[in-house]
C-alpha cells in the first residue's frame, strides 16, 4: 500500500515482542499516533536475534527518536 505523508506527521514503527500478547512477535505501523496498517508477523528467521532499526528514503529529511515516550500518542501503554 502507498500512501502519501507530509511535512511534520509522525510515524511510529512499534516491534512486539510481549509474548503474553496477542500480537506478540509482530511490527506494527502508526501514523500521528493511529495504526495504519494491521500487525505484521516478523520472519521466523528474526524471531530470538536482536534487531537493529534501519530506516531508508530518497529525497527527504527525516528525524528520529529514540527517547522513552513517542512524538505522537498511542492507544496503548507501552513497556
Amino acid at each position: 500500500v502507498q500512501m502519501r505523508l507530509g511535512r511534520g506527521q509522525v510515524i511510529g514503527v512499534l516491534l512486539n515482542l510481549e509474548l503474553a500478547s496477542p500480537n506478540a512477535n509482530t511490527m506494527s505501523l502508526f501514523i500521528d499516533g493511529v495504526r495504519a496498517s494491521k500487525p505484521q508477523p516478523l520472519a521466523p528467521g528474526m524471531l530470538g536475534k536482536p534487531l537493529c532499526p534501519h530506516v531508508a528514503f530518497r529525497n527527504v529529511t527525516v528525524q528520529l527518536h529514540f527517547g522513552p515516550s513517542p512524538l505522537a500518542p498511542l492507544p496503548f501503554k507501552c513497556r
